[in-house]
């Protein structure tokens, strides 16, 4: 369903933030 893709969805997000947010 809906909501499997958007657990999905947000948790590469979050990720994502996470690795920008962290400095090289």
């Amino acid at each position: 369903g809906w909501a499997l893709v958007w657990s999905l969805v947000a948790a590469l997000m979050a990720e994502r933030r996470r690795r920008e947010s962290e400095p090289a």
